[in-house]
């Protein structure tokens, strides 16, 4: 990754952030994605994927208040992906390991959903008890890696979303957090 896109990953303070790489591997992240989406440092390079958290991490069924959509999306990413390389072994096996471990995206993954998802908007559990993020979502792609994709999340201005954001944009990040860089 270059030192430009880590630089821009921490300049979006008021908005979580990660890269992720062709597989979905979460490359690199903000300080902002660890408090609302979940630590991606606590994960093993191996399994740091949005498929391996979305359809392992328990936390991730109650984070996404409407996680079977979350569920769709991920899939669909991943298919979409693996058109892009047919030939790829470890996305391959990748998927190979999400169907063995995870009924519901071996379910998801027989239906076909192929869509090249650029934006959306979704709804959290936010951090504190009783609190929901609604946030929009865009992706860009870096020009030069096809593979490399930054997903940056935004809360309309002045809405109650943006107001905690603010506030854990602010707070110190606990002890033990990892940085995001690799």
């Amino acid at each position: 990754m270059r030192a430009s896109v880590r630089r821009l990953l921490d300049t979006l303070e008021g908005s979580p952030a990660y890269l992720i790489g062709r597989d979905g591997a979460i490359l690199a992240w903000n300080r902002l994605a660890t408090r609302v989406f979940v630590d991606f440092a606590d994960f093993p390079a191996e399994r740091r994927t949005i498929g391996w958290i979305v359809f392992t991490e328990p936390r991730a069924r109650t984070l996404y208040l409407d996680w079977e959509s979350k569920a769709r999306e991920t899939v669909a990413y991943l298919r979409s992906v693996t058109g892009r390389w047919p030939h790829d072994r470890e996305l391959a096996r990748h998927v190979a390991e999400l169907r063995a471990v995870s009924p519901d995206f071996d379910r998801i993954w027989t239906e076909l959903p192929v869509l090249d998802t650029t934006h959306a908007t979704c709804r959290l559990r936010g951090p504190e008890a009783g609190t929901t993020l609604e946030l929009s979502w865009e992706t860009f792609q870096l020009t030069d890696n096809p593979e490399e994709i930054m997903v940056a999340y935004t809360a309309a201005e002045g809405s109650p979303t943006a107001a905690v954001l603010r506030e854990l944009a602010r707070a110190d990040r606990p002890s033990g957090h990892g940085d995001g860089q690799q």
